[in-house]
């Protein structure tokens, strides 16, 4: 159980559009492709959103013309109907629109951008008929069984054609990225994304991050949940989300210069009845 909650030459094209507060200091669910059951545990738990996940791989014919987005539909369609917001991540490339496949998993592969851009726009289009407004541009790409390519390969063949799309068929709809996952050399994958993304004139409308760091704990276990989102606890530790942005220009006086999103969060309780890891799980929701 997790808790969840664009190389262009149009610089306006890209730029995120006005808008007032929207995440509310909400809380979520991760729920992938959910069944009716898991969506009514959600409204249940009185959650305001849900993460589903729309991967471009799955879907019947994905390099056609006609792109079937079932099962999906029906998990989006009862969400919304249940008064959940759907924020729902598009990422996996299919075979037939991989550039390069080096390690025989096809998913991680760089695509073809112009295939990419186009399955944004046809997703965006079906998804915003249902009431869907929230996008997220692939997920953890600094772990590369999820992406095979570089930081400035995921600005210029997803970030920048994925928000082209995404403007050019929705004047109200989000863009969130990057997904990162906190682990490793994050940070500087952030940097090099977030510089990338300035030089081309690019912006996501909202920062979204993942981060699985505990609570507390002793200082040898390093950087805790609040230290990997705003600032490490020892100069040998990777730096933290807000330094990262600080240090690139988009967080002035330390505050950020848009919403920042943790998408992905929580601890996993193993096994799931123990009345300790119930605890442990409490506290970290």
């Amino acid at each position: 159980m997790k808790c969840t909650l664009g190389v262009c030459t149009a610089v306006l094209l890209l730029a995120a559009p006005a808008r007032a507060a929207i995440g509310d200091n909400d809380v979520g669910i991760n729920t992938h492709i959910p069944a009716d059951a898991v969506i009514d545990l959600c409204v249940e738990a009185g959650v305001g959103w849900i993460r589903v996940d729309n991967n471009w791989l799955q879907l019947g014919d994905p390099c056609g013309a006609m792109i079937p987005f079932a099962p999906l539909d029906a998990s989006v369609s009862y969400a919304v109907s249940r008064g959940l917001n759907v924020y729902m991540t598009l990422a996996y490339g299919p075979p037939c629109a991989s550039t390069g496949d080096a390690d025989g998993v096809p998913n991680n592969d760089v695509p073809d951008s112009g295939m990419w851009e186009d399955y944004v726009r046809t997703a965006v289009t079906h998804y915003r008929a249902m009431g869907v407004r929230y996008f997220g541009m692939w997920n953890e790409v600094d772990l590369g069984g999820f992406w095979a390519g570089t930081a400035d390969q995921y600005v210029d063949g997803i970030v920048v054609p994925g928000i082209r799309a995404v403007r050019a068929v929705c004047s109200d709809c989000m863009v969130l990225g990057p997904e990162l996952a906190h682990v490793g050399e994050v940070d500087v994958w952030l940097e090099s994304i977030l510089r990338r993304m300035d030089v081309v004139g690019a912006s996501f409308d909202i920062y979204a991050h993942h981060i699985y760091n505990g609570f507390g704990g002793a200082i040898w276990d390093g950087d805790s949940f609040l230290n990997a989102l705003e600032h490490r606890r020892f100069v040998f530790t990777r730096r933290g989300f807000l330094d990262v942005l600080t240090e690139v220009g988009h967080a002035p006086g330390g505050v950020p210069d848009r919403e920042v999103w943790i998408t992905e969060t929580g601890y996993r309780c193993q096994p799931p009845t123990d009345a300790g890891e119930m605890a442990t799980q409490a506290s970290y929701y």
